[in-house]
């Protein structure tokens, strides 16, 4: 058993082995559930009993590390069930009858590694993201003083058996580094081998459903503010100055009178824009796009050495006034960066955020709009 479970992990592990290069950040969270466990079956040769169950409930940790739409986790979790009633066909001579339960309920400890798919790109505009996954791992089930209407228990023991699951549900952002989650689970074993009371050993089945609610902490920059770091090189084309004029040899006089001064050449014609760079939702990725609106920004600037750049961050309404402050102060310090990797002085440089304040479009509050996640750069 236990060399099925380090088979699947490390499956899972060489699945996943292309992605360890990318940038993301590592995640804790705790999971509550209700647990729905239903009729599990006990037998064997000569016994066969339905052991229905209450409903119950339990918790699970979890520790992982995202990698923006793939998230690798290990799971410790634990499920409880009171029995509720017994349904007999035969006993192997325990002396049971079918009726309802007077004692005896079941838990589970189980370990998991977890395989999970977030689906944050099917739309812009999605406050809610939705996730599948799956894992695979072992429990440990335990079947306590289970016992009918008449007689003692008739099992009070437990054993490993391998387990897997397979889950689905939504999540949302409560703050910059906190996530909501609701998730639907399935859990199974393959059939244990406890013992009954009088020592034999039989199958027992264990087939679980969980509603959860789950929160889960990010710790550190996510991969989208690691890109949002790192400076984006534009590629920049020399200007080039037209030649001077020739200069015609003077014609030979008697007396050469002084030559006027050459007219002052014109003041270079500067567009001072304003330049628009537009991101994505909560993020500060300068894209290709992006670079392409700088180009234009850093040639202009170039036209005089008096020219201070002001870049302006904002964020649309889609999140909390705290996290938008931080988020449009990030997209203004990644176009500041990448306005410093390709040559401008820092010094000529001014950044200031707005958060949602300012919008270019007016929306209600929570609503997404890409036109007020901008960065605006000024050339004054």
């Amino acid at each position: 058993m236990k060399k099925l479970f380090l088979c699947g992990v490390s499956t899972l592990t060489l699945i996943s082995s292309p992605a360890i290069a990318q940038e993301g950040s590592w995640y804790a969270g705790i999971d509550g559930y209700g647990t729905f466990l239903g009729n599990e079956t006990a037998t064997r040769s000569n016994l066969n009993v339905t052991n229905s169950y209450n409903t119950g409930g339990g918790f699970a940790g979890r520790f992982g590390y995202d990698f923006g739409m793939l998230r690798l986790e290990t799971e410790l979790g634990k499920h409880y069930n009171n029995l509720g009633r017994l349904e007999v066909n035969t006993d192997a001579t325990l002396g049971l009858a079918t009726g309802n339960a007077t004692a005896g309920r079941t838990h589970s400890t189980h370990y998991m590694f977890n395989m999970v798919f977030d689906f944050d790109n099917f739309t812009d505009d999605m406050a809610i993201e939705p996730f599948v996954g799956g894992g695979l791992g072992v429990a440990t089930v335990a079947l306590q003083q289970l016992t009918g209407n008449v007689g003692s228990a008739y099992v009070n023991s437990s054993d490993d058996a391998l387990a897997y699951q397979a889950f689905a549900g939504v999540r949302t952002a409560l703050a910059e580094n906190v996530d909501l989650s609701l998730k639907y689970r399935f859990m199974s074993t393959n059939d244990g081998d406890p013992l009954d009371r009088l020592g034999n050993s039989f199958k027992s089945s264990y087939d679980v459903h969980d509603i959860g609610l789950g929160i889960t902490y990010k710790f550190g920059a996510n991969n989208r503010t690691e890109l949002a770091k790192a400076p984006q090189p534009v590629a920049i084309e020399p200007r080039v100055e037209p030649a001077p004029a020739p200069v015609p040899d003077p014609t030979p006089v008697a007396e050469i009178a002084p030559a006027a001064a050459p007219p002052p050449p014109p003041a270079p014609v500067i567009n001072k824009g304003p330049f628009s760079i537009y991101f994505d939702w909560d993020s500060s990725f300068v894209s290709a796009e992006s670079r392409d609106v700088i180009r234009e920004a850093i040639i202009e600037s170039s036209k005089s050495d008096q020219i201070i750049i002001e870049v302006d961050g904002y964020a649309d309404r889609s999140g909390p006034n705290g996290y938008n402050d931080n988020l449009s102060f990030e997209r203004a310090t990644a176009v500041k960066e990448a306005l410093i990797a390709n040559g401008v002085d820092e010094n000529k440089i001014l950044i200031e955020a707005f958060g949602e304040r300012m919008p270019q479009i007016n929306t209600e509050d929570g609503v997404r709009e890409r036109q007020n996640r901008r960065v605006v750069i000024k050339l004054n």
